[in-house]
């Protein structure tokens, strides 16, 4: 079984999509931390000015990286580890923010990861969150739903992330990194940010974690 996930920054996917997980004891993916890892990986070698240009991108990179990469999910919590040391805690921060929005966007990476997600798939039953997973990654699945909030909703939430917070943002800035996902999602020409044609499209502005939660569940019984 296949439960799909998508929607823009702060719609409440992730979050509800581990719930989701918690509830049906599922395998959890959050492709986000894959992407996360790409950049981190990246960052380490490559200055955003190169990454914003991309034209280091070859399938042999894109191969190795992967190869480097592990993904486990245990007791509610995704571990993300490269060359073997867990970097969870290392990929929600500004910087990896960046780097994450921009590696996710190369045609190369998202294709080279494709496979590895689908075979995550294809051994556990899977909640699945993202951009693409109903549309892309799994368009057959039986279960699809495209999570959405208002701007103001969004921005707040994201506002108030206690990680950003952490981290120095100021809500200005918050602000203008939601918007700048947003138009990289949306106008990307591989995988850009859509509902797919068969998804259930659920608005969560006015709802708390909990009863969205419900609302999903609710076509899932």
């Amino acid at each position: 079984m296949i439960i799909t996930i998508d929607g823009p920054t702060a719609s409440g996917k992730g979050s509800i999509a581990k719930a989701i997980a918690a509830h049906t004891g599922y395998f959890y993916v959050d492709t986000g931390l894959l992407y996360r890892a790409m950049g981190y990986m990246a960052a380490q070698e490559y200055s955003r000015d190169e990454v914003d240009r991309a034209m280091f991108w070859a399938p042999e990179l894109v191969e190795t990286y992967k190869a480097r990469l592990a993904y486990s999910y245990a007791d509610g919590a995704a571990v993300v580890t490269v060359d073997g040391s867990d970097v969870t805690a290392q990929l929600r921060t500004p910087e990896i923010d960046w780097y994450a929005s921009h590696v996710s966007s190369v045609p190369m990476v998202r294709i080279g990861l494709r496979a590895w997600q689908r075979e995550l798939g294809s051994k556990y039953d899977v909640v699945i969150d993202g951009r693409d997973c109903g549309t892309v990654l799994f368009p057959h699945a039986p279960h699809k739903f495209y999570l959405t909030a208002s701007f103001e909703v969004r921005v707040k939430r994201a506002q108030a992330d206690k990680i950003r917070q952490a981290q120095g943002m100021t809500p200005e800035a918050i602000a203008a990194a939601v918007i700048m996902r947003d138009l990289r999602d949306l106008s990307r020409p591989i995988s850009p940010l859509k509902p797919a044609d068969d998804a259930i499209i659920l608005d969560t502005s006015g709802l708390g974690l909990e009863a969205s939660v419900a609302l999903v569940l609710s076509y899932l019984l």
